[in-house]
């Protein structure tokens, strides 16, 4: 599987149209979220603004299965509108998907913390992540 400079966890059309999203976090900007501050990032081709109230979820997070982090991660509200789809039979550890076909099964799912584990795999399991919400410009 191809590795990404983001990954869209959710997207939310309505009259203000956001997306959540996830990337890597260097020390750098960790350390200006830590002081409220306002950080801009660029990440491949995409450059964000990111305001302290917009994150949710930063730092050194806990991916293993008895996690308290992905506990309380899947409580947050993801504004999730439909599922996200997913590989079927996805190994975290090996950012990998078994399939007895020539193509990779998929399913739709709303758990937050499925899809967070898996955005971590996409992203090439930085060791400190971001997920923010980004407002869309008009």
């Amino acid at each position: 599987m191809n590795c990404l400079d983001i990954y869209v966890l959710s997207k939310v059309v309505s009259t203000k149209s956001f997306s959540l999203v996830m990337t890597s976090l260097t020390e750098d900007e960790e350390i200006k979220i830590d002081n409220n501050e306002t950080i801009e990032i660029t990440r491949g081709k995409y450059k964000f603004t990111i305001a302290p109230k917009d994150v949710y979820v930063y730092g050194d997070v806990d991916f293993s299965p008895s996690s308290s982090d992905l506990d309380r991660i899947a409580k947050f509200d993801f504004y999730l509108e439909r599922g996200k789809v997913v590989p079927a039979k996805y190994d975290y550890n090996t950012h990998t998907c078994l399939s007895d076909i020539d193509k990779y099964k998929m399913y739709d799912t709303t758990d937050i913390a499925t899809i967070v584990k898996y955005a971590h795999g996409c992203i090439n399991k930085p060791k400190k992540i971001i997920i923010f919400k980004h407002i869309a410009r008009k």
